[in-house]
């Protein structure tokens, strides 16, 4: 244990950073973290849909719609009825 800058040059080898960086799955983990935090800040690009963006519709109706590249209101340069395969059943 210790803060790695406050750790003598001779204990150095003893502290736990050194350890971990000196284990031989190290090299693997530290590319699975840059993996994990690439996607958290991918996943940070998107808006999560509130109530107020869901206009009501259920998740299989806006996957439906935006499937088909429609909003509720319909396409976005022609108008076109609300329709989804699931209220069909």
């Amino acid at each position: 244990m210790g803060h790695p800058s406050r750790v003598t040059k001779e204990l150095k080898s003893s502290t736990l950073s050194a350890l971990v960086e000196a284990h031989p799955r190290y090299e693997e983990i530290r590319k699975l973290r840059e993996e994990a935090e690439a996607l958290i800040t991918l996943r940070d690009k998107f808006k999560k849909p509130t109530p107020q963006l869901k206009r009501g519709l259920r998740e299989e109706e806006i996957l439906f719609l935006a499937s088909r590249g429609k909003g509720l209101r319909g396409d976005i340069s022609k108008n076109h009825a609300r329709a989804c395969p699931m209220d069909k059943a």
